[in-house]
């Protein structure tokens, strides 16, 4: 069946989730009698489309009546991302996983031990909030290695790791166990399976350690046979009854008020990720 050139009555352009499109209304005028539907359509697909485009509507139906004549409505679109969703971009969330802690310093004008006037351990002692902040890097994925993400869950990069943009030192971020949803996206007649993987990252300008104030109930001293740890004892020749504060080196301070050492843990091994976050 044979058609006239297709007439453009009205466009639209616009954005919506995700993506940009076009909208068109065409009238077809076929030449005889017979059902010229399908003739419409395609007389309008043979116009072609902008580069990068593709067809997400096209209906025809005919116009006021007519036996010959059809108005045909086409859309095209050009997602902002990639049609295959395992092509798009990772995107970044934030957020932070705070929680309480024990705390042993006054961090007022001057810092000094969290200790009763008799200079003794608060029971129960005190807490503050402290927090770590998190991202989220959402990237489709084909699939969902489970074991390998296991191996290597609670570890620090032991690589320098760059995420839009901005690069980690090694031992700066630590792998938390990601998330997944496994999802089926039907786009212009195509069915993708992709696993939306959102792998969280906590960072830490410590670099993940743990500080804690060396305080203990015994000391090293130096005996006949060499170091030997011994009980500290109070003025009284008593065993101290709070824990005492240390020099770090194992040896107690002077005075019960005096600054303990801050010792420094690291609690989580490094590890190669291996993994792309862009």
């Amino acid at each position: 069946m044979a058609v006239l050139t297709p007439i453009l009555k009205s466009q639209r352009d616009g954005y919506e989730g995700g993506r940009i499109y076009q909208e068109q209304t065409y009238l077809v005028e076929t030449t005889d009698l017979a059902d010229g539907s399908i003739a419409a359509r395609l007389a309008v697909l043979d116009l072609g489309f902008y580069a990068g485009w593709y067809c997400s509507k096209l209906t025809s139906e005919p116009w006021e009546g007519s036996p010959l004549w059809f108005k045909v409505e086409i859309a095209q679109d050009l997602p902002i991302w990639p049609i295959d969703p395992t092509l798009r971009p990772a995107v970044l969330t934030g957020d932070w996983d705070e929680v309480n802690k024990i705390y042993t310093m006054d961090c007022s004008s001057t810092p000094q031990p969290v200790l009763t006037s008799a200079l003794n351990r608060l029971d129960p002692p005190p807490q503050r909030k402290t927090g770590k902040p998190t991202m989220r890097i959402t990237k489709n994925l084909t699939s969902y290695p489970v074991v390998a993400y296991d191996a290597i869950k609670y570890t620090r990069n032991a690589d320098a790791v760059t995420i839009k943009g901005t690069t980690y030192a090694a031992g700066t971020l630590l792998f938390l166990p990601p998330t997944v949803q496994e999802n089926y996206e039907q786009i212009s007649g195509n069915v993708y399976h992709y696993f939306a993987t959102g792998y969280r990252l906590s960072a830490d300008h410590l670099c993940h350690v743990d500080l804690a104030s060396d305080r203990d109930y015994d000391q090293w001293i130096t005996g006949g046979t060499g170091a030997i740890r011994v009980p500290i004892l109070d003025k009284t020749g008593q065993r101290v009854t709070s824990p005492w504060p240390l020099d770090g080196l194992g040896h107690a301070m002077p005075h019960a008020g005096d600054t303990p050492a801050t010792l420094t843990f690291v609690p989580y091994a490094l590890a190669s990720w291996g993994l792309d976050f862009s």
